[in-house]
């Protein structure tokens, strides 16, 4: 037997003695997710003859996590906002996506997820900002691979 996604060949090998050939597969990074199709092709031999048949692969969009870590900034001065982020259920590291970081709902910046796991933008906190709570958010627009989400934290400005 061989097994092609998209037209491409994962495997091949003999069936187990119940007929099934069964081939782990990871979803490559790129495709994204989507609907594919997966075939299994049977050449044929002496006793039978050949045959095939496809069937639709469903690759969801993931999940991340995102941790947004703020502490109290003063004002006047340039404060670092973090987020931590990875994906869904197994904790991978997503380096290079883009997340957009907001003060009270204002964009601020955005920066990329580093190998460390960390994404950061600076925030010139203005002179005039009031003192106390504000709300930090870090928000990821989804892509291919992984769903949109945003986590908020709150932090406080100081005089």
């Amino acid at each position: 037997m061989v097994i092609k996604l998209d037209g491409t060949q994962l495997a091949s090998g003999n069936t187990n003695s119940s007929g099934y050939l069964q081939v782990g597969y990871t979803v490559a990074e790129g495709a994204g997710a989507g609907i594919r199709t997966i075939r299994g092709e049977f050449a044929g031999d002496g006793g039978y003859m050949a045959s095939a048949s496809s069937g639709k692969l469903t690759v969801t969009a993931g999940d991340l996590y995102i941790w947004p870590y703020v502490r109290s900034g003063k004002k006047g001065t340039n404060h670092l906002l973090k987020a931590y982020v990875r994906s869904l259920p197994d904790y991978v590291i997503q380096p290079g996506k883009s997340i957009t970081f907001k003060v009270n709902g204002s964009v601020i910046s955005s920066g990329a997820v580093a190998a460390d796991g960390w994404a950061s933008a600076t925030w010139a906190i203005p002179a005039g900002e009031a003192t106390g709570a504000h709300t930090a958010a870090a928000e990821f627009a989804g892509d291919a691979w992984y769903k949109a989400v945003t986590a908020t934290t709150s932090f406080n400005v100081v005089p």
